[in-house]
C-alpha cells in the first residue's frame, strides 16, 4: 500500500516515525558540530569537572534537538500530510538550527559570548558584522546545509530501518536522555556545594540553564549551604587564563616617586562641583585639572571602584577577585616601595572585592551603621590624619580614602545645612516617599557640603610638612546620583546608565600641572593608566596593561564601556547604547532622551566585545 492510500492517522504515524529518525540524525549531527565548544573552552582541572563537561555536552545538545522536534516537527506532522513538503520544511528548520549553531560557535570563539538578539543582528549586519563573513557567504552555507538536510530526510524516508539499527538508536537515545538528567543532578549538587569546576561551566553552551536547588536543600536541612559558601569565599582560583598582573610590568625602576592620595566621594554627581555646594573643593579645583566629561566604569559601587583601581571593565571582576589578583597599579607601587593604605567609611563594597583590591594595604574601616555615614566620615578623616602623622617611614605613600555621606544623603546632627528647606535624618531608599523633590535635592547638596568641609582637614597634614608639593591628589566618585532628573520617580543609582548616574567629577592636583578644564571624554580606566604612566613614562604602553589611556596623554576614547556582564552600556560621543545580555537594547542621545529609530553600530560593538576578552589568555 502506497502512502497516498493510507488513512489520515496512519499517514500521521508514518510522518511522526520519520520525524523521530530525522531528529535522531540531527541530534548526532549537533553533537559532532558542538564539539567545537569543547575545543574552545578551558578544560576543568578536576576529573569530576571533565566528566560533567562531557555528560552535560551530550545531554544538552541532544535535548535541544528533541525540543525542536517536540515544538515544531511533531505538530507539523498533523498539518503537512504530503511527505515532500514535510521533508522540505523540516530540512529548512534543521538547516537554520545547524546554521545558528555554527554561527554561535564562531561568535563564542571570537568573543566568549553566545548569540542573542542584538548580537545576531550585528553578526549578520550589512556593515560587515561581528564575524568575518558576508551575507552572501552565509546564504551559500545555509543553502548547502539545506540540501544536505533534505537529502538526509529523503534517504531516511526511503530506507527501511532494521532491527539492529532500531536497537542501536534506542540505546543511544536512552544514554543521551540519561546524560541530560544526570548532568542537571550533578549541577544541583555542585551548586549547593559551590563546586567551581562544575558551576563555572554553565555559560559554555548556548541556551544553558542548568538546574539549581540551594534554597530547597537548605530548607530541608540536606546541605549546609552557608558552610560551603564561606569555604568558597576563602578559596583561591587559578589565574592562568587572565593576562593581567604584576608579571606584565616592566623590569625598569620607576622614575616617578610622588605620593598619591585618591579621595572617593561616594555618589557624587558631576554637576555638584560648584562654589555654592562644595566651596573648598571648588577652590582647590581651580589650581588643578578638572575633567568635565568624565565617567565611572559603572552605575554602582562595585563597578565604579573596580574600574578605578584595576583599569578594567567590571566584566573581569569575578575572575580577578576569585583569583585574588590585586590591581596592577597597586602591585607596581608596592614593588617601588610605596606605603599603601585604605580608609573606607562604609560597607557598600563586597568583602571579597575589598580583601583582594586592598591586599597588602593597611586597612581602616569605620562602617558603623549605629553612628551613621556622616559620623563615619568624620572618624575616617581623623584616622587618616593620625595614620599620616604617625607613619614611621618617609617612603612615598598611596592612599585610597572614601567618604560615604552623600550616598545616604547624610549630615551629622546639628550640622548647619545651607540648603533649605531640608529634612534632617532622611535615609535614601526608605524615606523618599515622605519628602518632596526640593527637600531631597537640598538634603543631597547638604551632604556634599558636609563632606566638602572635611577636605581642608584631610589635606592639612600634607600642607603642614610640605609634602603636598610632592603628592598627586585625585578627587572623584564611584558613581553618580539621579535626583528624578528624567521624572518617573527615579532616584539613586544602579538602575540605568544615564549621565546622572555615571558621570562624575574628576579633579587632579599636582605640582607639575596648572589649572585647566579638560573636556575630552575620560573614564575611571584612565586613572590607573595615568598612575602607571607617571611611574614608568614611555618605557611601557599602559594601554596594553589596562583598558584606559593616560589622562594627560594624546590618546582619545571613541567609546566607553560601563557596567557588568549582565547589564551594560556603550557611551559614544553622540549617544548611549544600553544593553542586556538577554538581547534587549535601548539607545539614547547624550541628553538622555530615548531614540527609538536608532540602530546598533557594528564597529564600536565589535571593539567593545574584543576589549571584554582582551585580557583573557587564548
Amino acid at each position: 500500500m502506497t502512502f497516498s492510500e493510507l488513512e489520515y492517522k496512519d499517514k500521521v504515524a508514518r510522518l511522526v516515525s520519520w520525524g523521530h529518525w530525522f531528529t535522531f540524525a540531527n541530534a548526532i549531527l549537533a553533537l559532532v558540530i558542538s564539539l567545537g565548544y569543547l575545543a574552545i573552552v578551558d578544560l576543568p582541572d578536576t576529573i569530576t569537572g571533565q566528566l560533567f563537561l562531557l555528560v552535560y555536552w551530550a545531554g544538552h545538545f541532544s535535548f535541544l534537538t528533541f525540543l525542536i522536534f517536540l515544538a515544531l516537527l511533531f505538530p507539523l506532522a498533523f498539518v503537512l500530510i504530503r511527505p515532500w513538503i514535510m521533508q522540505a520544511v523540516s530540512a529548512l528548520l534543521a538547516s537554520v538550527g545547524v546554521g545558528l549553531l555554527i554561527i554561535d560557535i564562531l561568535f563564542f570563539d571570537a568573543y566568549r559570548l553566545h548569540l542573542n538578539l542584538f548580537a545576531f543582528e550585528l553578526a549578520i549586519s550589512p556593515e560587515g558584522g561581528l564575524l568575518d563573513f558576508q551575507f552572501w557567504q552565509l546564504a551559500l552555507v545555509l543553502s548547502f546545509i539545506f540540501i544536505v538536510e533534505f537529502l538526509l530526510g529523503l534517504w531516511l524516508w526511503r530506507s527501511p530501518t532494521r532491527n539492529t539499527t532500531r536497537k542501536l538508536a534506542r540505546t543511544t537515545a536512552t544514554a543521551l536522555t540519561a546524560c541530560f538528567f544526570l548532568s542537571h543532578f550533578f549541577h544541583i549538587w555542585a551548586d549547593a556545594l559551590f563546586y567551581a569546576p562544575i558551576t563555572s561551566q554553565k555559560h559554555y553552551f548556548p541556551l544553558s540553564y542548568p538546574a539549581t536547588a540551594k534554597t530547597f536543600l537548605r530548607d530541608h536541612g540536606w546541605v549546609d549551604v552557608d558552610k560551603y559558601a564561606n569555604e568558597f569565599r576563602e578559596q583561591r582560583f587559578s589565574s592562568k587564563t587572565l593576562n593581567y598582573g604584576v608579571q606584565n610590568l616592566p623590569s625598569s625602576q620607576a622614575a616617578y616617586t610622588n605620593s598619591v592620595l585618591v579621595v572617593v566621594i561616594e555618589s557624587w554627581r558631576s554637576d555638584m562641583l560648584t562654589e555654592e555646594v562644595m566651596p573648598n573643593l571648588y577652590a582647590l579645583s581651580r589650581s588643578g585639572l578638572r575633567f568635565t566629561n568624565h565617567f565611572s566604569g559603572g552605575n554602582g559601587p562595585s563597578e565604579g571602584v573596580f574600574s578605578l583601581l584595576y583599569g578594567l571593565p567590571a566584566t573581569y571582576q569575578d575572575h580577578v577577585t576569585k583569583a585574588s589578583i590585586p590591581p596592577l597599579v597597586s602591585s607596581a607601587l608596592e614593588r617601588e616601595g610605596y606605603i599603601r593604605s585604605a580608609f573606607t567609611s562604609s560597607r557598600k563594597l563586597n568583602d571579597r572585592i575589598e580583601m583582594v583590591a586592598f591586599k597588602g594595604f593597611e586597612q581602616f574601616q569605620t562602617g558603623d551603621s549605629g553612628i551613621g555615614n556622616a559620623a563615619n566620615d568624620r572618624r575616617i578623616a581623623k584616622q587618616w590624619t593620625q595614620w599620616y602623622q604617625n607613619k614611621e617611614s618617609d617612603a612615598p605613600f598611596f592612599t585610597y580614602l572614601s567618604l560615604s555621606a552623600p550616598s545616604n544623603f547624610a549630615t551629622p546632627a546639628g550640622y548647619k545645612s545651607p540648603f533649605q528647606p531640608d529634612f534632617e535624618g532622611v535615609h535614601l531608599f526608605s524615606d523618599t516617599d515622605l519628602l518632596d523633590e526640593v527637600q531631597l535635592r537640598n538634603r543631597y547638596k547638604n551632604s556634599l557640603h558636609f563632606v566638602d568641609s572635611l577636605i581642608p582637614a584631610i589635606l592639612e597634614p600634607l600642607r603642614k610638612d610640605g609634602s603636598l608639593a610632592n603628592t598627586t591628589v585625585i578627587f572623584t566618585s564611584d558613581h553618580g546620583m539621579e535626583l528624578n532628573d528624567k521624572g518617573g520617580n527615579n532616584w539613586g543609582y544602579n538602575s540605568n546608565f544615564s549621565s546622572y548616574q555615571t558621570q562624575v567629577p574628576l579633579v587632579l592636583l599636582s605640582s607639575d600641572v596648572g589649572g585647566a578644564d579638560i573636556e575630552m571624554l575620560t573614564s575611571h580606566y584612565d586613572i590607573s593608566a595615568q598612575l602607571l604612566h607617571q611611574l614608568y613614562g614611555k618605557s611601557v604602553d599602559v594601554s596594553e596593561l589596562t583598558s584606559g589611556h593616560p589622562l594627560l596623554g594624546d590618546s582619545r576614547h571613541n567609546w566607553l564601556f560601563m557596567g557588568d556582564a549582565k547589564h551594560f552600556a556603550i557611551l559614544e560621543k553622540d549617544r548611549l547604547t544600553e544593553l542586556r545580555m538577554s538581547g534587549q537594547y535601548k539607545i539614547y542621545d547624550r541628553g538622555n532622551k530615548r531614540n527609538r529609530s536608532a540602530k546598533l553600530r557594528v564597529k564600536p560593538m565589535r571593539e567593545v566585545l574584543e576589549e571584554l576578552r582582551r585580557f583573557y589568555s587564548d
